[in-house]
């Protein structure tokens, strides 16, 4: 992963030196992925060899109208004892990776795959690597880490075998919220569908401030350019120097999720977008 600055150049290098590196990595062992749950500031890159595939699924997560393809690809350590991780693969990653390839070439030698650019989740205390765009694989590389994996997994080799069960488990994980109107749920009792959810969505005609603004670090208060930085527009104040983004008081979203014990405060935030908003239509 390469970060950029504003101090960051780039040269254009047209010839290609001889000892250019095909593939980069920077693995982490299996057993170390723990720690790096949600760690974002870099990715992570594993290696391992294919003991599952399933098939690509089309799943429509919470809070998405679109669906998404999702394929799951398991990878162990070699070792019958150690440790295995599903690297969930979305979108064009998920259809663009051989996956039938991979079980064919597995009926005569272990499928080793370096998997770069993914991070790490965790769902029910289960780690798994997550690989969205920014995912791609080395399968088979011709380099050391991968040749010393292939020498200790093929006295034990096993066929890559499809999972059909991560199908229809997933569905049922990633269940859709049932698209309500605001009037159909605001008066359910919220312990009887305490573990409900709807979708439900609010059309702003208005809006007299933006929702988020740069503000003064000091008293809060909006501050404006100035120069290749930014001035709070509080005289009294007149402190210069990074803004901190900040929300307005007043909530008002597009599209929410809502839950009978949420609708609790509810009637606040129906007043709290009355005042910012003039009067809002309700769907």
């Amino acid at each position: 992963m390469i970060s950029f600055t504003k101090w960051t150049t780039v040269e254009v290098v047209l010839q290609i030196p001889p000892a250019f590196p095909v593939c980069t990595y920077n693995l982490t062992p299996i057993e170390q992925l723990q720690p790096r749950v949600d760690y974002k500031e870099y990715f992570t890159d594993v290696l391992g060899v294919v003991s599952v595939i399933s098939h690509v699924s089309s799943l429509r997560t919470r809070g998405r109208q679109a669906e998404v393809m999702k394929r799951t690809v398991t990878i162990s350590n070699a070792r019958d004892t150690g440790p295995t991780v599903d690297v969930v693969l979305w979108g064009e990653r998920a259809t663009a990776f051989p996956a039938e390839q991979v079980h064919r070439d597995s009926g005569s030698s272990p499928q080793i795959i370096i998997f770069v650019g993914t991070l790490v989740r965790s769902y029910a205390d289960n780690v798994s690597l997550s690989g969205g765009s920014s995912c791609k694989w080395y399968i088979n590389a011709p380099v050391p880490e991968v040749n010393a994996l292939r020498a200790s997994a093929e006295p034990n080799h096993c066929p890559v075998i499809w999972d059909q069960g991560k199908v229809a488990a997933e569905s049922t994980i990633a269940a859709v919220p049932e698209h309500k109107k605001l009037k159909d749920i605001k008066y359910l009792h919220p312990f009887e569908n305490k573990k409900k959810e709807w979708l439900v969505i609010v059309k702003v005609l208005k809006i007299d401030r933006s929702w988020w603004y740069n503000a003064c670090k000091k008293c809060l208060r909006t501050t404006k350019p100035h120069g290749d930085t930014y001035k709070c527009t509080n005289n009294s104040c007149d402190s210069i120097g990074s803004p901190t983004p900040r929300g307005t008081r007043y909530a008002s979203p597009l599209k929410t999720t809502l839950t009978p014990l949420s609708l609790s405060s509810l009637d606040g935030w129906r007043s709290a977008s009355l005042k910012k908003c003039g009067h809002p239509h309700i769907d």
